[in-house]
């Protein structure tokens, strides 16, 4: 890989930086799903993200989408290969009925807030052909509910949604971190820091 630094070298820098925050976290402490969730999340938003200050509009899931279809485009293979090791993990997201932006609306409108109504939700089964969007659309509900604090650190409500979440980003970011390092030049969607670093320049005197 070159030294020269570019949109894709600066992406694939900042994402190794979070992943490896991940790994250590998990060394450290097993049990801290919430800091590998975190830690793994900010590596995928190294290599999404883009300029919101170009765009009043909130737009972050559109940009999410269109980096799972560049990332299809990149390694559709790779993907699928990792989406069937994980297959179990990623069923276990896709069913959870507290991580569907659909089923939060329901209960809010209807002012359901037992448990046992809310289970009520159920989705479709994961199937390979939808699984990559599927899966992180229930994924960023479960963002929004860590990074908005609406979840507590270390608490019991949320367990069984990170477990699975935490195993699946733990494979999925890595993959698309190697596969942006290694295929992503020239893919314009890339090409778009969101806060590009300044660069060191040598005034000549006049």
């Amino acid at each position: 890989m070159s030294s020269i630094r570019t949109p894709i070298t600066i992406r694939c820098h900042g994402a190794a930086s979070w992943i490896a925050k991940a790994s250590t976290a998990a060394k450290r402490d097993p049990d801290d799903l919430d800091a590998q969730f975190i830690f793994y999340w900010i590596a995928f938003n190294a290599l999404y993200g883009q300029p919101k200050y170009l765009d009043d509009r909130v737009k972050e899931w559109k940009d999410i989408e269109e980096f799972l279809r560049t990332a299809i485009r990149l390694g559709k293979s790779e993907i699928g290969e990792q989406l069937r090791d994980i297959k179990h993990q990623a069923q276990a997201i896709i069913e959870d009925p507290f991580l569907i932006r659909d089923s939060w609306k329901q209960w809010h409108q209807k002012k359901i807030l037992d448990k046992a109504g809310r289970e009520k939700t159920r989705t479709p089964h994961w199937t390979s052909e939808t699984s990559l969007h599927d899966l992180f659309s229930r994924l960023y509900v479960l963002h929004n509910q860590l990074f908005h604090g609406c979840s507590t650190d270390g608490g019991s409500k949320n367990r069984e949604s990170l477990e699975p979440a935490v195993a699946v980003l733990g494979q999925l970011i890595p993959l698309f971190r190697n596969l942006v390092r290694e295929h992503g030049e020239g893919e314009p969607f890339l090409d778009t820091l969101p806060y590009p670093p300044s660069e060191d320049r040598i005034i000549a005197p006049s």
